[in-house]
This record gives C-alpha cells, sequence and structure tokens, in this order.
C-alpha cells in the first residue's frame, strides 16, 4: 500500500535545503550585527560641522564698526538660539537672515545693518 500524503516521509535533499536556509538566516544576521555595530562606531566618533564651536576672531583684529556689529550679533542673536558661526552661510545669504530675525531680536535697523556688516565681514574671512 503506497501513502496517499508526503507527512513522515523525508525526501532525500530536505536536509541539504535546511541547512542553506540555516546558514542563509545566519549570515544574514552576523551582517546586520556587524553593520550596526560599525554605524555606532561611526556616529561616536564623527561629529556634525555646526556642533563644533566657531573659532573665535580676535577683536583686536576688527575695526570698530565689525566690532559693534558683532557686540550686538551676540548679546541680541544669542538670546534666542545658539549663536551660528559666521562662516555657516555665504556672505551673500546674512541680509536675508538679519532682515528676517533682526525685528524679532528687538534690533532696530540701524544696528541689524552694523549686524550684518559684520557677518558679511566675517563670513568673507579666509
Amino acid at each position: 500500500m503506497k501513502p496517499t500524503s508526503n507527512v513522515g516521509l523525508s525526501l532525500p535533499h530536505q536536509p541539504r535545503v535546511w541547512t542553506f536556509v540555516a546558514s542563509l538566516l545566519l549570515l544574514c544576521l552576523l551582517g546586520f550585527t556587524a553593520a550596526c555595530s560599525a554605524t555606532g562606531q561611526t556616529k561616536a566618533n564623527v561629529e556634525p560641522a555646526s556642533a563644533q564651536p566657531a573659532p573665535a576672531l580676535e577683536p583686536a583684529a576688527l575695526s570698530p564698526e565689525y566690532e559693534v556689529g558683532r557686540s550686538l550679533y551676540n548679546r541680541k542673536c544669542g538670546t534666542c538660539h545658539e549663536l551660528y558661526a559666521p562662516k555657516e552661510f555665504a556672505p551673500h545669504e546674512w541680509p536675508r537672515y538679519v532682515k528676517r530675525y533682526g525685528p524679532r531680536s528687538g534690533l532696530r535697523p540701524a544696528d541689524r545693518e552694523k549686524v550684518t556688516a559684520y557677518l558679511q565681514w566675517a563670513a568673507a574671512q579666509p
């Protein structure tokens, strides 16, 4: 009498298939683990450029006009947010930002011009 179902039957290639599937899963798991640990090390060792403090400019190197702009920038803009290093934006971008956010900081138009002049000058320095 022949069996009518495959239950209980062992196919000759079945152990090879399961060994192959298990090996493939193990390789995937090892690859995933290696990728995760490498990513974690990279993130721990690398800081974004914006997180690094900007080098301080020597006040003696600034003209009186730029010194006033720098002082206003530090005093007024630094009350609402962390100060951006002038080089984080191109010189031509600063007027747009000062115009947009200057009124919120309480800067008068004449003071906004001084802050803008300082930021443009500092952004253009080598």
